[in-house]
């Protein structure tokens, strides 16, 4: 994933930043699909938004639309990172063997 610092809105109490997991191609060339916005507030608390299907952060969401915004609010980044290294090796145990193992590697 690539992640950027959006200055424009970043302040000394707010760092604000993009994602890009996927891209497009547009004309002749591979552009990244800005798909995920976080927050790092001054409290050490951290919005996190991802949007599937294609969708920019940035998009006109209206009623029925199509991005499939995730969203988390983490207050313990680190608590949150050992947590879901957990949730791996459980995951990489159960696959093991089975249909989807190499998706856990």
């Amino acid at each position: 994933m690539k992640i950027r610092i959006i200055k424009e809105n970043t302040q000394d109490n707010w760092l604000e930043l993009e994602g890009s997991e996927s891209s497009v191609v547009k004309g002749k060339k591979l552009e990244p699909i800005w798909d995920t916005h976080i927050i790092c507030k001054w409290d050490g608390c951290t919005d996190y938004r991802h949007y599937s299907n294609g969708y920019d952060w940035r998009h006109d969401c209206k009623e029925g639309c199509q991005c499939m915004e995730d969203y988390i609010h983490i207050c313990s980044v680190d608590g949150f990172i050992e947590m879901l290294k957990e949730v791996r090796k459980i995951g990489k145990e159960f696959y093991k063997g089975k249909s989807g193992e190499e998706y856990w590697d």
